[in-house]
């Protein structure tokens, strides 16, 4: 995801949570969101080259 917004040397990620084992019902609306709100983060948090984590 870092590199479709060419932000590999802009924002770092940093994930702190612990495993989490689930089901294939829950895991794929969770997946989608997680992954609206890292596509939201990355194309408006960090405006004009800043950086970020």
């Amino acid at each position: 995801m870092l590199d479709t917004f060419d932000a590999e040397e802009k924002v770092k990620i940093e994930c702190a949570m612990d495993d989490l084992n689930l089901d294939v019902d829950t895991a794929v609306p969770i997946g989608l969101i997680v992954n609206e709100l890292l596509t939201n983060a990355l194309k408006y948090a960090f405006p004009e080259g800043t950086k970020g984590k």
